[in-house]
């Protein structure tokens, strides 16, 4: 017998039974808007089907390419990824989650099938530009948020450069509590041919990032904004620190949830076996210690780092299982850890 239940048997028809009642949906109410939102970010390293696509550089990712990628190591790629989806928040799945180095939405819809409670997420994706055909994309739960609208933002890097990736963008409605939020998807330039070369493409990267969260704040005042992704940078880099400045209201003036990793010695990615902090999400200031809407914990952005996922190297470390080094094959997850964030 529920206490409603109780009350009822014991005072019927009393002013109290409806005083407690009212009491109770109250309480019940406000749980269920201060569910807490899970956040996920995910690259995937390649995500690739097994079919060449003539507008893309994929070949290798095809059975008769250098990767030898067949579809018994496609399928073996969506398990081994759906494995850490599922097991990010224990048995919960996330509400929102974003991917990139993805091929295409099949490869996207592909994952998901494989996925516990498959049934409740959407996507959201838009091809990109890049020479390889590779985009970012973005998984929601559908049951707990509404898609109230997406894009992209181009990032021109000059008509001598090859095309990178786009930023994507979702804003929802959180369906319980009206709730606003906006997520911006990122995959910056790589620092391929050099880091400090390639720096240039990141802080170009960084300044469109930065004008399109002025525009969406603008655009959307009452919303709360996540820019997640791998940024291809570290959090003191510069293209990463600026986003944290606030002095003119044109700063993005956002908070970076996994910057203490550094300090940790953790990270997502490693290098010739040391950690790098590539992936990262950081938030609005109206996210931290927020008294409305959605509230992140300071510092409480972690990885997904189970030893399954993971391979012992030499000298006894653990690094992520990669699927590919190079030509040869792993049969990993990926090269990058993915990263967690929980919004209360």
């Amino acid at each position: 017998m529920t206490l409603v239940q109780r009350f009822k048997g014991d005072l019927k028809g009393s002013p109290f039974l409806f005083s407690m009642v009212a009491l109770l949906m109250t309480a019940n109410t406000s749980f269920a808007q201060h569910e807490p939102m899970r956040l996920m970010f995910y690259n995937t390293e390649n995500l690739f089907d097994t079919i060449d696509n003539p507008l893309t550089s994929d070949e290798e990712f095809t059975p008769e390419g250098k990767n030898q990628y067949t579809s018994e190591r496609y399928q073996t790629k969506l398990t081994n990824l759906s494995k850490v989806i599922d097991a990010a928040f224990e048995a919960e799945n996330p509400d929102v989650l974003g991917l990139c180095e993805v091929e295409n939405k099949a490869v996207v819809q592909d994952l998901i099938s494989k996925v516990n409670g498959a049934e409740r997420f959407q996507i959201v994706h838009h091809e990109s530009n890049d020479q390889r055909g590779i985009d970012n994309a973005l998984i929601y739960n559908s049951i707990r948020l509404h898609l109230i609208g997406e894009g992209v933002r181009e990032i021109d890097l000059g008509k001598d450069e090859r095309p990178t990736r786009p930023i994507l963008w979702a804003h929802f409605k959180d369906i319980k509590s009206g709730n606003e939020l906006i997520v911006c998807i990122n995959h910056w330039p790589s620092r391929y041919g050099g880091e400090d070369e390639s720096r240039w493409k990141r802080a170009k990267a960084s300044e469109v990032l930065e004008s399109l969260i002025n525009e969406l704040k603008w655009k959307y005042p009452k919303a709360q904004l996540v820019a997640m992704g791998d940024f291809n940078d570290h959090p003191d880099d510069e293209s990463v620190k600026r986003l944290e400045n606030c002095e003119k209201s044109s700063d993005a003036c956002l908070v970076n949830m996994h910057k203490h990793l550094t300090s940790e010695g953790k990270g997502t990615h490693a290098y010739k076996d040391e950690w790098g902090v590539l992936d990262q999400m950081l938030v609005g200031q109206n996210v931290v210690g927020a008294t409305t809407g959605f509230s992140a914990i300071d510092n409480s952005g972690e990885t997904v780092s189970f030893d399954w996922m993971m391979y012992e190297s030499k000298d006894k470390k653990l690094f992520p299982s990669r699927t590919y080094g190079g030509a040869h094959y792993y049969g990993g997850y990926s090269d990058h850890l993915p990263i967690t964030l929980i919004l209360e």
